[in-house]
């Protein structure tokens, strides 16, 4: 399910800047800037700020959802931007890590504050001066994102992109390009992309933001550093979560619901149904419950429905919650999406194959 465009201009094309493309709705900044301050994605921004030196021309961030993935990309553009505090920000040793229990995904994320208490040093990017804060909202000279969250990233943008990589960058910084759902191309485009990067240019750095690498073209793959965003821990939950009983009893009652479709089909549609069944919160709650439930499947443990799905699908799945969570931060109809949700569960239980073909 993808969620729709925005009907407005960007808001760099109102200020009259370039813009790479029509269209172009960001989550708001706040938002953008909480999940890029995740502490669960600290191990990431390590590596990030070690890359900053010499950084890659292509950076390929899978995993996580796609408004972390785009707040990690945008962190990765303020981390060259930021016109904060001075004081760069402290070099923090990071000991060893055990391997991640998912392949291809990052160790868990390092414990302790970032920057050492009493150290004095300021944390970059601050994502509070002028140039942070037009990063966050998607109208820095330095920044082009051309966003596939809505529609297919088309072929005359990245043409458009590609004939202003020859220019220097500003105040001589990175320009920084990020594919927002880069998968969401077609191998025309990509290909294109792909003759570009063959012809290195110094100051530009590509961001493809994906759920997994195997859905994009392998060559691209090839010439990209890739880093994984973390996983959610699978035996914790949101700390809003645990605050919201009310909340809390939804969530309850639609997973009863979903894990009573899945069993004999029924329970789940005619309550969807109803008017203003489900809001906005409920929704991502539940989605963010099926995500960590997916966790605990995926590492041996799985509960209610979900226990029904095989290995195959239970890697799919992942998609489709990826997916449903970008569709709710666009305001897709929350009962529309969670029916979706709903449907396909149901259909890789009854038959695996369809969580692959629907």
């Amino acid at each position: 399910m993808a969620a729709p465009r925005a009907s407005s201009r960007s808001a760099a094309s109102a200020k009259g800047q370039d813009a790479p493309f029509d269209e172009l709705r960001l989550p708001a900044p706040e938002l953008l800037m909480a999940r890029a301050r995740d502490p669960r994605q600290a191990r990431l921004r390590t590596y990030l700020e070690r890359l900053a030196t010499d950084p890659p021309q292509v950076l390929l961030l899978e995993g996580g959802d796609a408004v972390s993935r785009l707040a990690m990309g945008l962190w990765w553009t303020a981390l060259h931007h930021c016109t904060g505090p001075d004081t760069a920000r402290a070099a923090v040793h990071t000991p060893p890590q055990p391997a991640s229990l998912l392949p291809g995904l990052l160790p868990p994320a390092p414990t302790g504050p970032t920057v050492p208490a009493g150290s004095g040093a300021a944390e970059r990017p601050c994502l509070d001066c002028s140039d942070c804060r037009q990063i966050f909202t998607g109208v820095h000279h330095a920044l082009h994102v051309l966003d596939g969250a809505g529609d297919l990233i088309r072929i005359d943008q990245v043409r458009e992109i590609i004939q202003k990589l020859p220019e220097k960058p500003r105040h001589g910084r990175l320009r920084c390009i990020l594919l927002h759902e880069a998968h969401n191309c077609k191998a025309e485009t990509a290909n294109t992309l792909l003759k570009s990067l063959e012809d290195p240019r110094p100051g530009n750095s590509f961001l493809l933001l994906a759920p997994q690498r195997e859905r994009l073209l392998p060559t691209l793959v090839s010439r990209s550093l890739v880093l994984s965003l973390a996983w959610p821990d699978p035996h914790q939950q949101p700390q809003h979560f645990k605050e919201d009983t009310t909340l809390q009893q939804a969530v309850e009652t639609w997973t009863t619901r979903l894990d009573s479709l899945v069993a004999d089909g029924r329970g789940w549609f005619g309550a969807s149904l109803a008017k203003d069944a489900l809001d906005k919160p409920t929704a991502q709650a539940l989605v963010l419950e099926l995500q960590r439930r997916l966790v605990q499947a995926l590492l041996g443990e799985p509960q209610g429905c979900l226990g029904r799905l095989d290995p195959e699908s239970l890697q799919r799945l992942h998609l489709v919650l990826d997916e449903a969570h970008a569709s709710l931060e666009y305001n897709v109809t929350p009962a529309l999406v969670l029916d979706w949700v709903a449907t396909r569960i149901y259909l890789a239980a009854k038959r695996p194959q369809a969580m692959a073909t629907s």
